[in-house]
């Protein structure tokens, strides 16, 4: 598998950045993976629409999903060319709230909508997705994906809950939301520090961690300093970089 990071700052885009957004490909199989702010044009550079499989929105935030809005547009425009059949639909994956988020993209003329629930299992393509509830202010939802035997983890937004470790357990890359400076942390925080990600991938044994969500004014080199005194293997998400699961 390899994960491309499209963008991956959080709450709001940063001059010439993105929001959360990934593409994971696995041979011919393209699943995107959260589409917040900015992440669309990006996406059209990295693969065409023809080629997307899925779409997974972790949780309903903006900055998760604000792009999927127009996406259907995008759909529209490939049917009217005859790029993709007319009957296409994409599948899409997301929480069922909060409601109003979810009737704005669950347009069924464009998506074949499924709804997302603590402990699932899903098939997408030729990868075995599990969803697990995490702890953020909207429902929420980290996906552990495997394929022959290697493990991707992508906590979401979250802060520390009972199922991290079994999301992260053994994965050969983490993605974990970074959103705070641990002087900034506490238990009633919606995301985990770099600290904290650094522990979780220490005591869940995985191959690499990879911090991203980082918020205004949390510098990249503090974050990864932080995370990096508990868990070496450590990098800092950047928007254009791919890394091999």
């Amino acid at each position: 598998m390899i994960l491309k990071v499209l963008g991956c700052d959080g709450a709001y885009p940063q001059a010439n950045g993105a929001c959360s957004g990934y593409l994971l490909e696995q041979g011919e199989q393209r699943v995107i993976l959260d589409c917040g702010t900015g992440v669309l044009e990006r996406l059209l550079r990295a693969a065409p629409p023809q080629r997307w499989g899925a779409l997974v929105l972790s949780h309903l935030h903006g900055d998760h999903m604000s792009d999927a809005l127009v996406l259907r547009h995008v759909l529209q425009a490939q049917k009217a060319q005859g790029l993709l059949p007319a009957e296409h639909k994409m599948d899409l994956y997301l929480p069922a709230s909060p409601a109003r988020e979810h009737a704005l993209l669950a347009d069924e003329e464009y998506f074949s909508v499924h709804i997302l629930t603590d402990g699932q299992q899903a098939q997408i393509g030729c990868l075995q997705f599990t969803f697990l509830r995490m702890n953020h202010p909207l429902e929420a939802y980290g996906m552990r994906i495997e394929h022959e035997g290697r493990i991707l983890a992508y906590t979401g937004d979250t802060n520390v809950c009972d199922n991290l470790l079994p999301l992260a357990q053994g994965a050969h890359l983490l993605v974990a939301d970074s959103g705070v400076l641990h002087k900034n942390w506490s238990a009633a925080a919606p995301h985990l520090s770099s600290l904290k990600c650094g522990e979780l991938a220490r005591d869940a044994d995985v191959g690499q961690l990879l911090l991203t969500h980082g918020g205004p004014g949390c510098s990249p080199q503090a974050r990864l300093q932080e995370a990096q005194a508990i868990f070496p293997c450590t990098a800092v998400a950047e928007a254009g970089m791919a890394l091999q699961v």
